[in-house]
């Protein structure tokens, strides 16, 4: 999950329930959390995207943008895992 984080983008929690993730964290620019939510939405682990809420925050005496947004687990079909090793 680190290798999709954009930079200027840090996560200060991360909670599960279910196939639903929460993720909470901390940007420098609303642009990065957007880029996040693509990221997320094209990899085949993850689907549906959904910002909850961004608001401004003071981190460090730094401003930045504090974000929750909600994204679903996927589960990979049989055929796709089957495909992936048996082919060289």
């Amino acid at each position: 999950m680190i290798r999709l984080l954009p930079d200027g983008l840090y996560l200060k929690s991360f909670k599960q329930a279910g196939d639903l993730v929460t993720l909470t964290g901390y940007t420098q620019s609303s642009a990065r959390v957007s880029t996040l939510m693509r990221t997320l939405d094209d990899s085949p682990w993850f689907e549906s995207a959904n910002l909850v809420e961004i608001k401004a925050a003071t981190v460090n005496n730094l401003r930045a943008n504090e974000f929750v947004l909600t994204v679903k687990q996927t589960r990979q079909q049989a055929d796709d895992a089957n495909d992936k090793g048996g082919k060289a």
